[in-house]
């Protein structure tokens, strides 16, 4: 009987604790959801971009380039953007679309 007691004490206290780490797991959460929207936020203003034409807006060595063509056709764009513009000992994505890669700048030249 002091068996089933003990039991049935400690079973209360580990619900008693649960409830009252579930306010404070919330709340990590809550403020977990708001610092990734922070950086997701922070990472869209770092996008740089790039046109058809390869003029480049606002790139800056490092950043993210988005290069996203207003027409498909000229599959060989893509291929174009990577060689003179993508830092290529980072992950490049591309596919008929575009491409997402890290700005070197034109044709891969050091930074100065």
């Amino acid at each position: 009987m002091m068996k089933l007691v003990n039991t049935l004490a400690l079973g209360a206290a580990l619900l008693t604790l649960t409830a009252c780490n579930n306010d404070g797991i919330d709340k990590h959460i809550d403020k977990q959801a708001a610092e990734d929207l922070e950086q997701a936020q922070l990472l869209a203003q770092q996008i740089c971009k790039i046109d058809e034409n390869f003029n480049v807006f606002g790139c800056k060595f490092g950043q993210r380039l988005s290069f996203q063509p207003e027409r498909f056709g000229n599959e060989q764009l893509p291929i174009v953007v990577m060689t003179h513009f993508c830092d290529i000992t980072k992950p490049v994505y591309f596919n008929k679309a575009g491409v997402v890669c890290i700005y070197r700048t034109a044709n891969n030249a050091r930074p100065e």
